[in-house]
């Protein structure tokens, strides 16, 4: 399936399909135009198209590692468990910064 459709009479270009800058932040049209004298002469360019990030997906967050249980007199510092956190956008749609609820 095409993600581009070319009308031959206006010359606009129009998105057919969704675009993910995740998948491709680009895409290189090439595009020829033909007379219909004889002989038939063409024409040749190449035509960018860059694809801008938006904010489409969720951070994801994974426990690596946690202790099981932990001694009600544990001091303040002790270890409970590690994060990471992963968000596929780019740029600052892609930045995370994780907080606890303070109503914990």
């Amino acid at each position: 399936r095409n993600l581009f459709r070319l009308d031959p009479d206006t010359g606009e270009i129009r998105i057919e399909g969704p675009l993910d800058f995740e998948q491709a932040n680009g895409y290189a049209l090439d595009v020829k135009a033909m007379d219909h004298g004889s002989p038939a002469m063409t024409g040749h360019s190449k035509v960018l198209i860059k694809v801008i990030d938006v904010n489409d997906n969720a951070p994801e967050i994974k426990v690596t590692s946690a202790s099981n249980k932990i001694p009600e007199n544990a001091p303040p510092g002790t270890f409970v468990t590690l994060i990471s956190v992963m968000d596929r956008d780019s740029g600052e749609n892609g930045q995370v910064r994780c907080q606890i609820r303070n109503n914990i």
